[in-house]
């Protein structure tokens, strides 16, 4: 019984491990509040936890979506309990991407920022399967669990998001003096 829950335990770490880092930049993007993500993200290793003996025998990914997923209602059931809106993605994500450069750089240039507003904008859908593909590293089929869409719905939502996004950075450029 001992051995068991040794092995039990050393799985659950080895998932925390490879997940625990993409569940909380998704949760921190999404809600501009690094105290929120972390305490979402120990409810979502909390009830992964609980329910390990069923999420033990699936492989990585299957891990993975099934995390998001719960990460994703956590976030909202939070969101709507405390009555705020969703709020614009915070450019701290960026560091996911580009690790050798520092974060003050990252929030303090003018086109993280505008790129930041425009992708606020973005309608919620749109902004969540962007979010999950670049900041969770999630792809078409992986957010189609997560959100529960077709993965050719989902494609097209981050095709749709990366073409309104150019269009407007585009239009930023054309229009120097309109950056709100």
């Amino acid at each position: 019984m001992v051995e068991r829950t040794r092995e039990f335990a050393k799985r659950f770490d080895r998932a925390y491990r490879i997940h625990q880092q993409a569940i909380h930049a998704y949760l921190y993007a999404r809600s501009e509040d690094s105290a929120l993500a972390e305490d979402l993200m120990q409810e979502v290793f909390a009830r992964a936890w609980a329910r390990f003996g069923d999420l033990a025998p699936l492989d990585d990914d299957q891990q993975r979506n099934w995390l998001f997923a719960v990460a994703k209602n956590s976030l909202v059931s939070e969101l709507r309990r405390k009555h705020v809106r969703s709020k614009r993605l915070s450019a701290t994500w960026f560091d996911l991407r580009f690790p050798d450069n520092s974060a003050a750089h990252w929030e303090t240039s003018d086109s993280v920022r505008r790129l930041e507003r425009l992708i606020g904008q973005l309608p919620e859908d749109q902004r969540t399967a962007l979010v999950l593909q670049v900041v969770g590293g999630l792809t078409s089929p992986q957010i189609a669990a997560v959100l529960e869409r077709p993965a050719g719905t989902v494609r097209y939502l981050i095709s749709t998001a990366r073409s309104e996004l150019a269009r407007k950075l585009s239009h930023d450029e054309d229009d120097p003096h309109d950056r709100r």
